[in-house]
């Protein structure tokens, strides 16, 4: 039995994980503009600003490769992402999605395949 389906490898809940994404989005544009304002380090911006970009573009491939939902049903957490960073974040995730959709990647020593029992099927 399955008692997180929508978690993440069995190891976070989307909740937990979609909040995590909030806080590091936060982080990394409060970065962005104080580095494009000249009160921040540059390099520090670029940084963070492709750390943000790559975890949200994995997240997304991951999600849509599993069949889940966009934002595994976090829509709240979604929205405020969103916000946070102008519509960044949502061009790049639901582009990310619909390539996952489109070309899905669901790797057999994937700890989703391991954990959740109903991945085994997709293959099938």
């Amino acid at each position: 039995m399955d008692l997180h389906p929508d978690s993440y490898s069995g190891i976070l809940t989307a909740t937990t994980m979609w909040w995590g994404l909030v806080v590091l989005n936060a982080i990394g544009t409060g970065n962005v503009y104080f580095a494009a304002t000249g009160k921040g380090e540059i390099w520090v911006g670029v940084m963070s600003g492709s750390f943000s970009a790559l975890l949200t573009i994995v997240t997304a491939y991951g999600d849509a490769s599993w069949r889940y939902p966009i934002a595994r049903g976090q829509y709240v957490q979604f929205a405020v992402n969103t916000v946070i960073t102008a519509g960044v974040f949502y061009f790049l995730y639901v582009a990310a999605y619909y390539a996952g959709r489109r070309h899905p990647i669901r790797r057999k020593q994937s700890m989703e395949y391991r954990v959740h029992p109903r991945h085994r099927e997709l293959d099938s």
